[in-house]
């Protein structure tokens, strides 16, 4: 929460800013077939695997309640959070942790919603230089808002994928753009060289 609360700050004078929101598919079946301390594992693993593709020492992952996390990415505009996202979709993919009771799939997967506010987003301020926007009346919980809504569309519409929405465009879900995990066989350096 600080850490958000921080950035979206930063983001109020101009910065460009996503928020990620991940929950893991069928994460109570996974604790019925497999037993708590298996799912202690298995959050623990994701949380690993979420660490290990945020590189940036502003970016931050953080566990926010149950089988959901989130990845704070300050300085983000929507092509660097999609690539983040193919990136994470794709790790997990890779891992194949076993998840037999799950209806989605054999393996553990992600469901993701993802949020951003940047220069191309409907009401960011076309000024001259760096954009205020202190009194635009947004808040980080718009953000987080967005975010939520965008992952209970993936959800919606199957899981083990994303969607993503505009900060202004959460109340819309004719606008979310969908983008699903990247095929299994791609390796994690051809997808680190197309997100450069």
């Amino acid at each position: 929460d600080e850490v958000l609360t921080g950035e979206w700050s930063r983001c109020l004078r101009g910065s460009a800013m996503a928020l990620v929101m991940a929950d893991i598919d069928h994460f109570k079946g996974y604790n019925d077939h497999y037993g708590h301390p298996a799912g202690d594992a298995c959050l623990t693993k994701v949380a690993s695997l979420l660490s290990s593709v945020v590189t940036r020492s502003s970016d931050c992952v953080a566990r926010v309640g149950g089988e959901e996390f989130a990845i704070i990415l300050p300085q983000t505009p929507r092509d660097g959070a999609r690539a983040v996202v193919h990136r994470v979709l794709s790790a997990v993919s890779q891992a194949a942790m076993p998840h037999v009771s799950s209806p989605t799939g054999s393996t553990v997967s992600l469901s993701i919603g993802v949020a951003v506010f940047d220069p191309e987003s409907p009401g960011w301020p076309q000024v001259e230089g760096a954009g205020r926007l202190h009194d635009s009346g947004l808040t980080s919980g718009n953000l987080v808002c967005a975010a939520d809504n965008a992952l209970y569309l993936a959800k919606k519409g199957g899981r083990a994928g994303a969607r993503l929405f505009d900060l202004l465009d959460a109340e819309h879900p004719e606008r979310a753009i969908q983008f699903d995990p990247p095929e299994q066989d791609a390796s994690a350096s051809g997808i680190h060289r197309a997100a450069q």
